[in-house]
């Protein structure tokens, strides 16, 4: 009787895409973040509604109730956020353009 070989060698063997890519680490931010996260929406949310601020042409401003604080400024942990829905901040991040 023929051996067969596991299922993960032959996911491995088939595709090239059944080994995940590489993706370079995310900063962890702290406490910090988190507290001016929630303090920057709360002022959002107080002068402007729950509407996510858009980024131009590319996603515009519409009512959202799941906004996040999108820290634009890479290794400020003060500074460089602005408010945008959870959606385009992923959205951002896998099209590469932050």
């Amino acid at each position: 009787m023929r051996s067969s070989p596991s299922a993960a060698t032959h996911l491995a063997a088939a595709s090239p895409l059944a080994v995940p890519p590489v993706r370079p680490p995310r900063p962890q931010y702290g406490a910090v973040h988190q507290r001016t996260g929630r303090a920057l929406i709360a002022e959002h949310v107080a002068a402007y509604g729950w509407w996510c601020s858009g980024d131009g042409d590319l996603h515009p401003v519409h009512p959202s109730t799941d906004l996040v604080a999108d820290h634009v400024t890479a290794g400020d942990a003060t500074a460089g956020y602005r408010v945008v829905c959870r959606a385009w901040n992923t959205a951002r991040r896998s099209l590469g353009l932050g």
